[in-house]
């Protein structure tokens, strides 16, 4: 018989679902072998006499391997190989997001106002109105109270409630009625409906304080009526501990559920949960959470039970959970997170793009004030030098009476006034003059004559009657020299006094305004506005850093700073009154405060009082140097000079703060120094620009200062801004106005 040569057909091949098995057909009583792509063989079988074989694998395929499948005939003739493709089994499991809840109340009171309003009226002859068509009343919401408040009005003329009674409510703050809500405008005033004859009107979160309800009645006035309003007051002291109300469980589950972040996981049918945070899952378990307990079964069905507790409000409770396929012995790990809300009156905000992490109540921000210290230039005045000269009947006289020397210092300027008076008369032929004259190079320079040929002449010479000023004298020395010649044979005198008003262009009087006011809830200083998440979020302040803390009333408290006293109210506004009369720009006084909502979180931020000195100077040349506050310059005319020393050589602008000049003039020749903040520094007109930029910002430029230049130890910091100036580095360099 001739050999078989002829290889058998190519098998058929497919996986069974869990990829422990390959099956298909083949040739009869053939041989099939199972190989992955290195050729190395998984399993082999032998085709029954239908063709049928199942190959058994000693480790199942099931990451979707590709495995390829021949057929030998007993003569060793090997078939073409099939490709069989393993199946892909995937045990994705993904986050659950899901939502608790535990609500609370504070301690309730209830009373009730009978008849609080009531008024009727009649209608006369005529029309006449007789009776009262309007009431009010009051009440009060106590210290650490918060009230609900519900206006039950009975009237015997409804047509439509808002055209029959107009109803406002008030509250009074700082000495007058503000109105909180009314029927027309709404506000806090909620109107709930009619039922029956009476019309409810709602107002919530009333915080402690003095009210008033007013009530007309206007349309229904063309008939008789009446109203009688009850008022029902809800008062919920916060001083106490809030309690549980409800407590509201979640239930799910984490392998079936769809969540609407997350998505479902992807997992076999035979998956189960086998632990969760490292605590295996044998039939219904039970696990303690941080803010609950959570009861979950291998079939991934749980419940989870928020603690009875206002503190737990807010918290998220994370469990990682595993999920395993016992047939592929594939697991993969997720988390059920379970953020605890409630539906009480404390706002919580959830981050959507991190949800592990606790909600956001209280949010509070660093506020910082600026208390005004006004500098001004240091004025004297004084009695200066006098000339004088009393003639006798007879033949003309002649001659000069000079004063002594006026010295005007420097870095001042002296506004200089002459003053005469007279007696007698001057004869036939009589003169008077009045030099005012100035040492220069050595010389006595007349700067201005008076001349008269009699003594009423020259007196009105002078303005103001009798007085003449020399104003802004510079520094230097002056005089004035009278010249007589009395004529013939009358008697009579003259004498020039003199008064000095000396300005000081380098020391100024320093006085600190009164007060600031604002509100650390609202005032938004660069940080944001603080979040109070709830009507009844407590503030306290601290005097100390936060070593203690007292709690704000509404009606106020009061702080001893280091330099003023702090008045706030528990609404957060406030008012900072300055105390030390000696307060200079750089020195703050610094007060911590701290929001504290129901369910116990804290944010904590400080409320900064910072000084710093505003300058009114004169129209000279003044001279002055700023202090560690933010300060303001207003030079009013002359070549002025502000110097910034070095205060603090750490400080990127050395101590000084972030000024402002107002009125900067570059062709009056004002000038900027900041040669102490550059000592020690290689500077010069060629590398300026390393250390000193000057930017155009709006209408404003802004100088800048980095006192290492290229080093790595300073940042450039802003330290003054030209309001209303266009100047460039160049111009200030080119007019030597920026000194180094």
């Amino acid at each position: 018989l001739a050999d078989d040569t002829t290889a058998p057909d190519a098998p058929t091949a497919e996986f069974n679902e869990d990829g422990s098995v390959v099956s298909g057909t083949a040739e009869a009583g053939s041989t099939v072998t199972v190989k992955d792509q290195d050729g190395n063989v998984l399993g082999t079988a032998v085709t029954d006499e239908d063709g049928n074989y199942v190959v058994e694998l000693a480790d199942p395929l099931n990451d979707g391997e590709v495995v390829d499948v021949t057929a030998t005939d007993v003569a060793g003739n090997e078939s073409a190989p099939t490709e069989a493709t393993a199946p892909d089994i995937q045990v994705d499991a993904v986050d659950n997001l899901v939502t608790a809840g535990v609500d609370f109340e504070y301690p309730v009171t209830e009373s009730t106002l009978d008849n609080a309003i009531s008024y009727s009226w009649l209608i006369g002859a005529f029309g006449l109105v007789i009776g009262t068509t309007s009431g009010s009343t009051e009440f009060t919401v106590a210290e650490d109270q918060i009230a609900d408040v519900t206006l039950e009005i009975s009237s015997g003329s409804w047509a439509s409630f808002f055209d029959s009674v107009s109803v406002t409510v008030s509250k009074f703050e700082n000495g007058s009625w503000v109105e909180v809500g009314s029927s027309s405008s709404g506000g806090l005033l909620d109107f709930i409906g009619i039922f029956g004859e009476v019309a409810k009107l709602e107002l919530s979160g009333l915080t402690s304080g003095q009210y008033k309800v007013d009530m007309s009645s206007f349309n229904a006035v063309t008939l008789p009526g009446w109203v009688e309003t009850d008022i029902i007051i809800k008062s919920y002291d916060t001083a106490q501990e809030p309690t549980v109300t409800a407590v509201t469980p979640v239930d799910g589950n984490v392998i079936t559920d769809t969540d609407d972040a997350y998505g479902q996981d992807d997992v076999p049918a035979s998956a189960v949960v086998s632990e969760v945070d490292g605590q295996a899952v044998l039939g219904e378990t039970t696990i303690t959470g941080d803010y609950g307990t959570l009861v979950i079964s291998p079939d991934g069905s749980y419940t989870y039970t928020p603690n009875s507790d206002v503190g737990v409000i807010g918290k998220t409770e994370v469990f990682e959970y595993t999920v395993i396929d016992p047939v592929t012995g594939k697991s993969d790990t997720a988390n059920l997170i379970i953020q605890i809300g409630t539906n009480s009156d404390l706002g919580l905000t959830w981050d959507a793009e991190n949800p592990t992490v606790n909600a956001v109540t209280v949010v509070a921000t660093d506020n910082a004030d600026l208390i005004g210290v006004d500098a001004t230039n240091i004025t004297e005045t004084a009695a200066g030098p006098s000339a004088s000269h009393n003639w006798l009947v007879g033949f003309g006289q002649s001659g000069t009476v000079i004063t002594d020397v006026i010295t005007v210092a420097e870095n001042t300027f002296a506004d200089i006034t002459a003053s005469a008076s007279t007696s007698g008369g001057l004869g036939l032929g009589g003169s008077l003059t009045l030099q005012f004259q100035k040492f220069e190079n050595g010389t006595w320079v007349t700067k201005d004559t008076i001349s008269a040929n009699s003594l009423g002449d020259f007196l009105g010479i002078f303005s103001n009657g009798n007085g003449k000023v020399y104003e802004q004298q510079e520094a230097g020395q002056y005089r004035f020299v009278l010249g007589y010649n009395t004529g013939v044979g009358v008697l009579g005198g003259v004498a020039v006094t003199t008064q000095i008003e000396t300005t000081h262009l380098d020391d100024f009087t320093k006085t600190p305004i009164d007060a600031v006011s604002g509100n650390i809830y609202t005032d938004d200083d660069g940080a944001g506005t603080d979040t109070l998440a709830s009507v009844y979020t407590d503030l306290f302040v601290s005097t100390d850093g936060g070593a203690t803390w007292t709690e704000v009333l509404s009606t106020g408290s009061d702080f001893v700073g280091n330099h003023g006293t702090l008045s706030i109210k528990s609404d957060g506004s406030y008012t900072y009154d300055v105390t030390d009369g000696a307060l200079t720009g750089g020195a703050n006084d610094e007060f911590t405060y701290k929001l504290v909502a129901p369910n116990g979180d804290e944010s904590i931020a400080t409320l900064t009082i910072n000084a710093g000195e505003n300058y009114n100077t004169s129209a000279g040349n003044d001279i002055i140097t700023g202090s560690a506050g933010d300060d303001t310059y207003t030079t009013n005319g002359g070549a002025d000079t502000v110097i910034f020393d070095l205060l603090d050589n750490a400080d990127a602008l050395g101590g000084n703060g972030h000024d402002t000049w107002t009125d900067f003039d570059l062709a009056e020749g004002d000038k900027i120094d900041i040669t102490e903040l550059l000592a020690g520094q290689a500077v010069g007109n060629d590398n300026i620009g390393q250390f000193v930029t000057v930017t155009q910002v709006g209408d404003d430029t802004v100088i800048s200062i980095d006192r290492d230049g290229s080093g790595s130890t300073f940042n450039s910091a802003e330290l003054l801004t030209l309001k209303n100036t266009d100047v460039t580095l160049d111009d200030l360099l080119q007019n030597n106005q920026l000194l180094f």
